[in-house]
């Protein structure tokens, strides 16, 4: 929220810039399930049993992220989680989807701020889904 501190809002964009904030979170909250699991310091934690459900999780949230503020790299970090769990054919529609999607995006403001937020890169982004279609 301290990225909007010094912004002033309109109260007709107050509920695209709530949406925002809960959908950056919701990525990050998948990214948190997928990468601590499989750190180098993860020792144990890191067999399939337990990494697949988060991985779940994760393609759920991301989902649910698109749903609420639809940003074209929700659909890329779906792709990448898909990749994961060996859904190559679905990981591969929606990384060509977020590569078509991410080329026609004109961000306003808000999106921008909600893109700078979110803190993928968006060139290594489309460079790996152009690279996977």
């Amino acid at each position: 929220m301290s990225v909007f501190k010094d912004v002033a809002v309109r109260s007709e964009d107050a509920e695209k810039i709530k949406n925002g904030i809960i959908a950056v979170a919701l990525s990050h909250y998948a990214q948190d399930l997928v990468v601590w699991r499989c750190s180098p310091t993860a020792g144990d934690e890191c067999d399939w049993s337990i990494i697949e459900p988060q991985l779940r999780k994760a393609v759920a949230a991301v989902w649910k992220a698109s749903l609420i503020s639809p940003l074209p790299i929700y659909l890329y970090h779906r792709a990448c989680y898909l990749k994961l769990l060996g859904m190559t054919e679905e990981s591969l529609r929606l990384f060509a989807l977020f590569f078509t999607k991410q080329c026609e995006f004109k961000p306003d403001t808000i999106e921008e701020i909600q893109m700078k937020y979110e803190g993928t890169d968006i060139e290594y982004a489309l460079a790996v889904a152009e690279g996977s279609v």
